[in-house]
């Protein structure tokens, strides 16, 4: 019965048969109706705009626009010569857009007349896409099977608020990007041509960060199954994308691969062609080109057997000219792996000193003509976009109480900053400190003696204390915001030496035979399962 209720449903589309309204499809002549134009990352900024990417985003722009707030006043839209017999008793539930429309008619509708509903448009291109969105309330099912299609009808059915649309739109996104294709990356390389459709997570979309998430992580499985050495990809509809900027994409930006483990290990998995491709592509973005190096450093350690031509040409994308202070004169000396003599690296620091242009390549002239092949990238060119997927995230931090000291660090700027707990011997508080260290896939020969900057990050940790319905409720027990280097540090860390009061040490055990008061039973209002935890957050410059 419920089957053959659907296949009615789904058979009215379009259909005159009981149809009481007529959807009439309008072009909106007013600027201010058009929504606010979409964000684009910091890496589509920077690398630049095709005529493709201008012809998506003028799309992507011109979908979804606002109705009229009264539909009894004469529509300052243009009509399109399309309409759509339609049935409200369909509509209504199926949108929100329609229900609240059909609402506002019924008060002043003539007797016996069709109401009209509404749709406007920011292109008579859109027309397709809106009644692809109305023909699933009808069936509930997708008619288009594009990644670009499935996102303009998407953006379309998000405006109309139809019901189901968007789960359905998702999965069937997900299952084009999970498929295995033939040939390699062609599905990867049809999501990237149409990247600038893609919901942007800092809208109102609730489910666009989770979907961006899931696609970037079936684009990065497919690049670590690529087996071909083609530096052009060719997506469906015959669009040329370049391998390193399908990467780019995938893997956004340095440091936030380097805090993520699971996108951290897909990177350690890359082949050869696609790593290089990825450290050669300017639209990778970066917090520093030491997060780049140390990238590098983590496929290498990785990849044990890698061949000495590669791992030299793999080195020769990394833009040391655009080093922090710290590495460039810290660490690189240290990295026996790097193919960098000591004098080279001298000449280098020497070099970094000369103002870039005319007078930095004399020098690097100079320096080159009889000893040295120094690659172009080592002392020229552009820095990398800045970003950081780590910025603005709020990662949890813990350890466990009988390890009392240092949590999990994240990298930042190629260091790695991870928070501390200590307590001074016969102290009645505990400090919190932010520390750092070098990651140990960069193997140094030594520790260097360096100051690092934790950037502007703020350090929390928490208490548990018992809430008004008997349960123990999390709450701020020390919070402290790090300024760049106002806050600087060397390993020993920074931080607020009495952040965490303890409570009173327990008396002694009166006879032998007793039992030893627990040393930790002092940090029992931070301790929760066992575990001292807080956050650690990057915050915007």
């Amino acid at each position: 019965m419920l089957q053959a209720l659907r296949s009615f449903v789904a058979a009215l589309f379009g259909s005159e048969d009981s149809s009481d309204c007529i959807v009439e499809f309008n072009l909106s002549k007013d600027e201010a109706d058009r929504p606010a134009k979409r964000q684009r990352t910091a890496s589509e900024q920077k690398s630049g705009d095709s005529e493709e990417d201008k012809k998506l985003r003028a799309e992507a722009q011109n979908a979804a626009l606002t109705a009229t707030s009264e539909a009894s006043q004469p529509p300052k839209q243009e009509v399109i010569d399309d309409v759509l017999v339609a049935h409200t008793w369909i509509l209504r539930p199926g949108s929100t857009f329609f229900r609240s429309q059909a609402e506002r008619w019924t008060a002043e509708q003539p007797a016996g007349s069709k109401r009209v509903l509404r749709v406007p448009l920011g292109s008579p291109d859109d027309l397709p896409h809106a009644r692809s969105a109305i023909r699933f309330i009808y069936t509930g099912e997708l008619d288009v099977s594009s990644a670009a299609n499935l996102l303009r009808v998407r953006r379309m059915a998000s405006y109309l608020g139809v019901e189901g649309y968007t789960e359905a739109c998702d999965t069937a996104l997900l299952a084009l990007a999970r498929k295995a294709p033939a040939p390699p990356l062609t599905t990867v390389a049809e999501l990237y041509a149409c990247r600038t459709l893609l919901p942007d997570p800092r809208g109102e979309d609730p489910t666009a960060a989770g979907l961006l998430d899931s696609l970037r992580t079936a684009g990065q499985e497919q690049l670590v199954a690529y087996k071909g050495t083609a530096a052009e990809v060719t997506a469906t509809g015959g669009s040329k994308v370049q391998l390193g900027e399908l990467l780019a994409w995938a893997f956004q930006d340095a440091p936030g691969v380097l805090n993520n483990p699971a996108v951290k290990g897909r990177a350690r998995s890359l082949p050869p062609c696609c790593l290089e491709a990825l450290l050669s592509c300017d639209a990778f973005a970066t917090d520093d080109e030491a997060s780049v190096l140390l990238l590098l450093a983590e496929w290498l350690d990785a990849n044990p057997s890698t061949a000495e031509d590669v791992r030299k040409r793999l080195c020769g994308c990394i833009r040391l000219c655009h080093l922090n202070s710290g590495y460039l004169t810290g660490v690189l000396p240290l990295l026996s792996w790097f193919p960098l003599t000591p004098d080279e690296h001298i000449l280098l620091c020497q070099m970094m000193a000369v103002l870039s242009g005319a007078s930095r390549d004399q020098f690097v002239k100079m320096a080159t003509q009889s000893d040295y092949q120094w690659p172009s990238c080592w002392t020229s060119g552009a820095a990398r976009p800045h970003g950081s997927g780590s910025v603005g995230r709020v990662f949890e931090w813990s350890v466990a109480q009988e390890d009392v000291g240092g949590a999990t660090g994240l990298v930042y700027r190629g260091f790695e900053i991870y928070p501390s707990v200590q307590l001074p011997l016969g102290g009645g508080a505990a400090g919190a400190y932010l520390c750092c260290r070098l990651p140990t896939c960069l193997k140094p020969s030594r520790v260097p003696a360096v100051v690092v900057s934790p950037g502007n990050a703020r350090l929390t940790a928490w208490k548990w204390a018992e809430g008004s319905d008997g349960r123990r409720e999390r709450q701020t027990a020390h919070s402290f915001t790090y300024k760049d280097w106002s806050d600087c540090m060397r390993w020993a860390g920074w931080g607020t030496p009495k952040a965490l009061p303890l409570l009173a040490a327990p008396a002694a055990a009166a006879a032998p035979s007793a039992v030893a008061p627990d040393p930790l039973a002092r940090w029992a209002p931070y301790l929760h399962e066992g575990r001292l935890s807080g956050t650690l957050e990057w915050l915007p410059a």
